[in-house]
């Protein structure tokens, strides 16, 4: 049961937020803001932290930080002291992901322009397909 209500509920939402937050018409840094409006409306807390960081500021809830730790490469899924149920699940590469995350060969120059602008001290690049680049977890209140 848990499993359905998490998956149900992802499903809706990583479609909402699979946009680049670079180039998303809200400008950078935005990924957390959109994840929680969009969360808010879906009734869960959801968000993504990645291997290696882009946003600094972007991390993982307290629960997850084990298992971020320990590189987990499955779906993980939990329930939480506070009623909720919780899943945290891997992002693994995928070939789209690399004009932004791979190779400084495989990143145009106008886009490594644009992440050197709004993000100076990135390290979500030099990933190649089918590698773990992060999770998304989700929260959601049990009944």
């Amino acid at each position: 049961m848990i499993r359905l209500t998490i998956f149900s509920s992802l499903a809706i939402l990583l479609g909402l937020l699979l946009v680049p937050p670079a180039f998303s018409q809200d400008g950078p840094g935005k990924e957390r803001g959109s994840s929680n409006a969009v969360g808010a409306e879906h009734g869960v807390h959801i968000g993504r932290i990645g291997v290696r960081l882009r946003n600094p500021s972007n991390t993982g809830p307290a629960w997850a930080a084990s298992l971020i730790e320990s590189r987990a490469d499955t779906p993980v899924f939990v329930n939480l002291s506070n009623n909720s149920a919780a899943a945290l699940l891997p992002i693994k590469l995928q070939s789209q992901c690399l004009m932004c995350h791979g190779s400084k060969e495989q990143i145009a120059p106008i886009i490594q322009q644009q992440l050197t602008k709004l993000y100076p001290n990135d390290e979500a690049v030099g990933f190649q397909e089918g590698e773990l680049r992060g999770w998304f977890w989700i929260e959601k209140q049990t009944p």
